[in-house]
């Protein structure tokens, strides 16, 4: 994929997510960084130090920019051990025993990896081998480390404490990292910036929760929020409201200083939208409808609500027992009714 006109600052010490689907560019920018591929124009520097350039000319071997770097699948060596495997870097580079042994010592303990030193690599299952490739990139301390897809083999269910472990082992060496993923719940957990793409460029970038709760793109918001969007007119405002003309009736927003008129779109997370039964009385934003299909997903279930040949996506209590084809009322939050730009 071809960035185009990509321009990105990664703070010290932040784990800084890039997400989006293949073909974004994420995986692109990551090469360039490394040195494994090369841009056609522009800057790349760490710090005060330039790795690419080509005004005035400057090109870094990627041997040379002392980068943390785990593509994606990581590169090990099966039949040596884990301590040989992490060790190696440190051994190219003739530093002194004491101080080999002290650093891998503290990324094995750091990784989890203690008991399994001596264990061939190739013998370790998925998970094992990733970390051993995140203890080699810490291993040397660099300015920073480039992960691209992590924890991709893994089951999504089985994610979450190999997530936690990444972003403890990063946080505990002060990292700065540069993640690439399509997952959007790696992102949302591990980030402490995170950054979505499409085409080449980032179309918003902030912290995970301003992101999922704030966005003012609606890709971004239906991305990573689940966000149901319906196409809106500015009706008014009425106190502390912005009206907004919808395909489901008049909804009451988040007040925004707009022009009657200005087009645009209603975002709404289906967890701030609440299912019960008719008779709930008239109230902002309560619409009728009927369900038109049920997930059982444990503590709530997904449902799918058809208001004027809409879908609406929400989540329901298990006690309210529906049914595939109940009359239903929907209540969307107005405080979590947000209108954004076209």
């Amino acid at each position: 994929m071809v960035l185009d006109r990509f321009n990105l600052t990664i703070p010290a010490g932040q784990i800084v997510t890039l997400l989006g689907p293949a073909g974004c560019g994420k995986t692109t920018l990551l090469r360039c960084i490394a040195g494994l591929d090369t841009p056609d124009s522009g800057t790349i520097r760490i710090g005060d130090r330039v790795l690419w350039s080509d005004g005035p000319t400057i090109s870094v071997p990627a041997e040379k920019r002392e980068l943390g770097l785990v593509m994606y699948p990581p590169m090990l060596w099966p039949r040596k051990s884990v301590l040989e495997n992490i060790a190696f870097a440190l051994r190219v580079r003739h530093l002194p025993k004491p101080e080999i042994n002290a650093r891998t010592s503290r990324v094995l303990a750091l990784a989890g990896l203690e008991k399994s030193a001596d264990s061939l690599v190739g013998s370790l299952d998925t998970e094992s081998q990733w970390f051993v490739a995140l203890a080699r990139a810490l291993v040397s301390e660099p300015q920073l480390v480039i992960l691209d897809e992590p924890l991709a083999d893994l089951f999504h269910e089985s994610r979450e404490g190999p997530r936690r472990r990444l972003r403890h082992c990063l946080k505990e060496v002060g990292a700065t990292a540069l993640v690439a993923t399509r997952s959007r719940t790696d992102a949302l957990a591990q980030s402490d910036i995170l950054a979505v793409m499409r085409g080449g460029r980032v179309i918003e970038m902030g912290t995970p929760q301003a992101l999922y709760f704030n966005a003012t793109k609606p890709l971004v918001a239906g991305y990573l929020g689940h966000a149901n969007l319906f196409e809106a007119t500015v009706r008014g405002v009425e106190q502390d409201f912005l009206l907004a003309r919808t395909p489901l009736g008049t909804l009451h927003c988040q007040r925004r200083d707009l022009s009657e008129g200005a087009p645009g779109a209603v975002s709404i997370q289906p967890e701030f939208i609440r299912v019960s039964r008719p008779g709930s009385g008239p109230s902002f934003n309560v619409i009728e409808g009927q369900v038109q299909a049920l997930e059982f997903a444990g503590e709530f279930y997904d449902a799918d609500i058809v208001v004027n040949n809409r879908v609406i996506r929400t989540r329901a209590e298990p006690d309210l027992q529906l049914t595939v084809g109940d009359a239903v009322e929907v209540w969307l939050d107005p405080a979590r009714c947000r209108f954004l730009d076209a």
